[in-house]
């Protein structure tokens, strides 16, 4: 998604937010990170698109060096470009930020609750779950009244693994795509993904589909931050 305009988040930008993130991470403790919520039979994780059906939860533990690196660049920009065309209807219906309502949807249309908070004072944001996780998905961007947001930022954290080493992360953003690790201000390791929904929008099953990728990066960080 190059749309040729960068949207730079200032601290206070962040800063709005600042509420909501620290009660995520208080309530992503290892105890509800344990929860076996999604896992099928096959003990594997499961995301939901939007046409009902599950997939598993794979995209997370591809690595940078697995499968892209195999191909001759022309190769796999063919490939990645293929794969965007196809899963892009000729009619797709259009989603932005300045709808919350539509984001709210499509969050619940993956079975998972959706709760939107708005202020007078501050950017809105929708407060989720999966799996015993609890994350948020941020609307920023935003002009002075809080409204026409132009893009989305999927936050989760913890606050009780505060010992995790920079070289932890450093790992993290070496091998894994989309979602970039960091430890905060207060120490906790948090996970974020930035979605560019601006101008006329990504179709709806699109931004589903990031929904997934989402899922399926939560799940894998978990394991990272906790294993032994």
């Amino acid at each position: 998604m190059i749309s040729g305009v960068c949207h730079p988040v200032s601290a206070g930008a962040l800063g709005q937010h600042g509420a909501a993130r620290k009660r995520c991470g208080q309530e992503n403790r290892l105890a509800n990170a344990k929860s076996a919520g999604n896992a099928g039979k096959d003990g594997r994780s499961y995301v939901r698109r939007l046409d009902g059906t599950r997939v598993a939860a794979r995209f997370a533990a591809i690595q940078l060096g697995d499968f892209m690196r195999q191909l001759p660049f022309a190769t796999a920009l063919a490939t990645l470009a293929a794969t965007a065309l196809g899963a892009t209807p000729a009619h797709a219906e259009l989603v932005t930020p300045k709808n919350p309502a539509a984001i709210v949807a499509i969050v619940e249309s993956q079975g998972w609750p959706a709760k939107l908070v708005t202020a007078s004072d501050a950017d809105p944001y929708i407060e989720s779950s999966r799996n015993g996780l609890k994350f948020l998905v941020l609307f920023m961007n935003c002009n002075d009244a809080h409204k026409e947001c132009k893009t989305l930022q999927y936050y989760m954290g913890f606050n009780d693994a505060k010992n995790v080493s920079f070289e932890k992360f450093n790992s993290w953003n070496k091998d894994k795509r989309f979602a970039r690790a960091y430890r905060d201000n207060e120490g906790d390791p948090v996970l974020e993904m930035d979605v560019d929904v601006d101008f006329a929008g990504l179709p709806r099953e699109n931004l589903g589909e990031s929904f997934n990728t989402w899922a399926s990066l939560m799940d894998a960080y978990r394991e990272f931050i906790y294993e032994d």
